[in-house]
């Protein structure tokens, strides 16, 4: 499994449009978490695939709502994105304050 980050501007279906462009060029989608900041949204994305995960970046670089697209390392098998310590980092781009 391999982890993007994403930066994708607040346009509706920009979610939609990454996870579909992953299951087009072969990539599975299997955790995502997704926080609004500001007036844009930040996505961290898990996917599986046999082609390597640059491959997907690079398409996903090309969509008119992403801004930034990074990858940020392998995720052992059975780790999902929700479990992932970025959710409940406050220095982390998806911190959210609770009030």
């Amino acid at each position: 499994m391999q982890r993007l980050q994403l930066v994708l501007k607040k346009e509706t279906g920009a979610m939609q449009r990454v996870l579909m462009t992953a299951s087009r060029r072969a990539f599975e989608p299997v955790g995502v978490i997704a926080r609004r900041r500001g007036g844009k949204f930040v996505m961290i994305l898990d996917v599986e695939g046999k082609r390597p995960v640059r491959v997907l970046a690079r398409f996903l670089a090309k969509l008119f709502d992403v801004e930034q697209v990074k990858i940020v390392g392998r995720k052992r098998a059975g780790h999902r994105a929700a479990e992932s310590p970025v959710a409940g980092n406050e220095s982390s781009p998806l911190a959210c304050r609770q009030s």
